[in-house]
């Protein structure tokens, strides 16, 4: 999978004052963070240079930390410590891996054409050992303040992608053993008693 010739990637991010400008969209009313943080999917607010300007509670729970402020800023595969976010000094969507990207392409055809979902694996580095994901992504444009914002969800699907790997291998034993019974079978009729 490649991404369009008509997506724009932002590789450039907007600086600190204008980020707390745009978070401070989303953290200061008092209802917000709190119906926000009730949802048990991962919630990020992304600017139009997909940097998360709010996350909720999962989030920091998937990255091992309880304080949202580092990851204010930083892109999604960044966030998640995807193996490929820190290839190149532009981040996460700028290496060669990243056009392959459900992420990034949920995110970009979302900017351009609506709500946007997809299936995609990211492979992070988590206390030393690489972990793969399997996550089940949606990107939705937003418009508040006269700005575009992108509400991006996270699922994670592995045990979806485990049930489907144990079908194919049993479906797999299965016809082995039926063509075994089968071959028995036929040759059996011509075999004396």
């Amino acid at each position: 999978m490649s991404l369009p010739t008509s997506h724009t990637v932002h590789p450039e991010r907007l600086g600190a004052v204008d980020l707390r400008r745009q978070a401070d969209y989303f953290s200061n009313d008092f209802i917000t963070p709190h119906l926000l943080d009730a949802i048990p999917a991962v919630l990020m607010i992304l600017n139009a240079q997909r940097q998360i300007v709010y996350a909720n509670r999962t989030l920091f729970e998937l990255t091992g930390g309880d304080d949202p402020s580092p990851l204010n800023g930083l892109r999604p595969g960044e966030a998640l410590h995807c193996v490929h976010a820190r290839q190149v000094p532009a981040g996460c969507g700028a290496a060669e891996h990243c056009q392959a990207c459900g992420i990034l392409a949920a995110v970009l055809d979302s900017q351009a054409d609506g709500r946007k979902t997809s299936d995609c694996r990211i492979t992070r580095h988590r206390n030393g050992l690489a972990e793969a994901l399997d996550l089940r992504v949606e990107a939705i444009p937003l418009t508040y303040g006269g700005e575009s914002f992108t509400l991006f969800s996270m699922v994670d699907i592995s045990h979806e992608k485990r049930r489907q790997a144990l079908e194919r291998l049993f479906f797999h034993d299965i016809l082995n053993l039926a063509g075994g019974i089968r071959g028995f079978a036929e040759i059996l009729p011509g075999s004396p008693p």
